[in-house]
């Protein structure tokens, strides 16, 4: 079946689409080789300090602490214990046990810092408690 003519001139109808196709054909890939400054891309693109797979998946060194503190209640999101230093640090533990949960209680510590947690509370540094004492 021979195809439609259009009624201004002699020349078979094309597909609208085909002329759009070809220059999206022809302008992606110079988009997408070209980086944002301008310049031609000379390969991948490497970060300066790469982390390697296997170092991603490696727990965060934690920093130990050893403190001497007393141990202050503060009414921040539904109350939250934390202990204060002598110069005014304060650090709160992940889970501090049930018997020194008394305000104004003076405590030795070791802990281990969390630096990946943070917290609604925001009451200080998170720790983990490795060892508790009353002083």
């Amino acid at each position: 079946m021979p195809r439609p003519q259009a009624s201004c001139d002699k020349r078979p109808m094309r597909h609208p689409t085909s002329r759009c196709a070809l220059a999206a054909t022809l302008l992606v890939p110079t988009l997408i080789a070209c980086s944002p400054d301008g310049s031609p891309r000379r390969g991948p693109l490497v970060a300066e300090n790469p982390v390697k797979p296997s170092e991603a998946l490696r727990p965060a060194k934690r920093e130990p602490v050893e403190l001497s503190g007393t141990i202050h209640h503060l009414p921040v999101e539904g109350g939250v214990y934390v202990i204060r230093t002598a110069d005014g640090t304060q650090y709160r533990p992940a889970e501090l046990p049930e018997d020194y949960r008394v305000e104004g209680l003076a405590v030795y510590v070791k802990a281990l810092k969390h630096d990946d947690v943070l917290t609604k509370d925001m009451a200080g540094q998170t720790v983990d408690l490795i060892e508790i004492r009353r002083r």
